[in-house]
């Protein structure tokens, strides 16, 4: 009996360090880290490398009635990426040119990424499309979109 094992997303590529991180990249994993837990908002994207810069806006939250102590950063300024920061960076690679509308982060770590492409990058779009990268986004709100659409080809909606 063999058995089929589930093919990695990047099966030959050694995990990323930190020394193989961009400049602008690693600007964002400290804001990231130093921050802990809010949200990035109106950051550019160009090339695919994450622009900080005075237009971004940073939003920071904190979870009232707990214990109130911060969750402790790791001293350590060279380590192993996280999968989430490497989805990260494939993300705003293959966005190109855009912008990220809202990045979200817990424990210094991204979890949800809303963009915006470039409408000169691929051309004009008849909606005015956010692409949200949460797995609960793609349930309801994605069958709701797709409803709309259809609606309004066919001229009911």
């Amino acid at each position: 009996m063999s058995h089929i094992m589930p093919q990695a997303r990047h099966p030959l590529r050694p995990p990323l360090r930190t020394q193989d991180l961009s400049p602008q990249q690693r600007s964002l994993v400290d804001l990231m880290r130093e921050y802990q837990f809010g949200r990035i908002e109106n950051m550019s994207v160009r090339e695919g490398q994450p622009v900080v810069d005075h237009d971004l806006r940073i939003v920071r939250a904190t979870r009232l009635g707990g214990d109130g102590s911060r969750t402790k950063v790791p001293c350590a300024s060279e380590f192993e990426l996280k999968r989430a920061l490497s989805d990260l960076f494939d993300e705003l690679a293959g966005l190109g040119i855009g912008t990220v509308v809202r990045l979200e982060f817990k424990r210094g770590l991204p979890w949800l990424l809303e963009t915006t492409s470039s409408a000169s990058r691929q051309g004009p779009l008849p909606l005015d499309i956010t692409r949200s990268r949460c797995p609960a986004a793609y349930g309801k709100a994605a069958m709701r979109v797709e409803e709309i659409a259809t609606d309004d080809k066919l001229g009911t909606g």
